[in-house]
């Protein structure tokens, strides 16, 4: 489209992907995350477990110790008063989260949960990101964890098993954040100001781990180190494959 500043561009593709979804949009209100808007379709307090190693592949969620799906700011902690930042807030476009992925238009937002059908997932996400996917076969290493992932280069990779999305991460480079601004390049202290982690180090690194409410479990991630200042390089949500 042309036109369009980058940020109502991605707006309009936002709109675009509701309508053709037919998915009913919900009002999103303050949140207690350090002022970043927060969506009412899934709110819950985002704390987080430690990881097991295993030195085997394996599928699960982060809540539960592997890889896995998150819950959204709206629960998150109370930001930090001591000299830290908050990362900035979704405004409009697509924003990924602990039960899956949201469609944002302003002060509203539509969920497409884990769980969704694949061609309604392909759909929403042809219409904000403008692209279509490379679909290529999951890695044998990872048994039934995924019959297939489907990605954006430079944005996402989505995970789909029986036809349906199972899982999302963030590719390298991906400019998209959750709805409370964390994302890829973030630092600890700006996460930490949005949600609650916990950090542990583990045989992939740094990992930052969150508890969720919902199918998938937690979000996870990787940190350069533990540094207030480290900042993160992988995201994910759902059910991946981890090798431990």
């Amino acid at each position: 489209m042309t036109g369009l500043g980058p940020a109502a561009e991605m707006g309009a593709r936002a709109l675009a992907a509701a309508v053709a979804l037919g998915l009913a949009s919900t009002a999103c209100g303050s949140s207690s995350d350090g002022g970043t808007a927060t969506v009412g379709t899934a709110s819950t307090a985002e704390s987080s477990s430690p990881t097991s190693e295993s030195g085997t592949a394996s599928t699960g969620t982060a809540g539960s110790g592997s890889q896995g799906s998150s819950s959204p700011g709206s629960g998150g902690a109370a930001p930090s008063t001591t000299g830290t930042t908050s990362a900035p807030a979704a405004q409009s476009g697509l924003a990924v989260g602990p039960d899956g992925l949201q469609f944002l238009d302003g002060a509203r937002s539509t969920l497409l949960p884990f769980g969704s059908g694949r061609d309604e997932v392909v759909t929403a996400l042809e219409a904000v990101l403008g692209t279509s996917p490379t679909a290529t076969p999951s890695s044998p290493e990872c048994g039934n964890q995924a019959d297939e992932q489907l990605r954006w280069p430079g944005q996402l990779a989505i995970d789909i098993r029986d036809d349906q999305m199972i899982s999302w991460q963030l590719d390298r480079g991906s400019p998209l954040t959750t709805v409370s601004g964390a994302g890829l390049g973030s630092t600890r202290a700006e996460v930490e100001s949005a949600i609650v982690i916990q950090v542990d180090e583990t045989s992939l690194g740094t990992e930052l781990a969150t508890e969720g409410s919902g199918e998938g479990g937690g979000m996870g991630g990787l940190l350069t180190g533990p540094e207030d200042n480290a900042t993160v390089t992988e995201l994910w949500a759902g059910e991946i494959c981890a090798f431990r």
